[in-house]
């Protein structure tokens, strides 16, 4: 269903359709409400259920790849509702001195999970296993992703 569609649909359903009983900002604001209300309930369940994911993937943005940064301001980015995930590049040196880029998946945490596993070997951030905090500051909605203090090379969002 298209936009437009869900708009005659609405003006159909409440028997308004020909009338000057809704003006168009105001049908705009009803469609445009009840697509972001979707959206935020099926984002709580796409971790989980295949059929919201495929419902979900026509909305499903890249941004452009930041690099050699672990803090990403996602303030510009205007068609951004929500991070679905998150995926970075790290350059690592091995113990006999050669390097190698590791591409994994960022897992999120919140931030007082992340506290409270800061001094956990078995939670702490690696580089093998970064992971994020989302925060707002100063009105910028940032991500800080942490990967046992080595800076990536490369961060997609999705």
């Amino acid at each position: 269903m298209t936009f437009a569609d869900f708009t005659t649909l609405v003006l159909t359903l409440s028997d308004k359709e020909g009338s000057d009983w809704f003006i168009p900002t105001e049908l705009d604001n009803i469609a445009t409400n009840a697509q972001n209300r979707y959206v935020e309930m099926a984002f709580k369940r796409f971790e989980q259920d295949e059929q919201v994911r495929q419902e979900l993937a026509p909305l499903v943005k890249q941004a452009s790849p930041f690099t050699n940064t672990a803090t990403i301001n996602l303030t510009p980015i205007t068609d951004l509702f929500n991070v679905i995930s998150l995926s970075s590049t790290i350059t690592k040196t091995d113990i006999f001195g050669g390097t190698t880029s590791v591409t994994s998946a960022v897992q999120s945490r919140s931030f007082d999970k992340f506290m409270k596993n800061q001094n956990n070997s078995f939670t702490k951030p690696l580089v093998d296993f970064p992971i994020y905090i989302e925060y707002t500051s100063a009105g910028n909605h940032t991500l800080q992703i942490y990967s046992d203090g080595v800076v990536p090379t490369s961060t997609t969002v999705f």
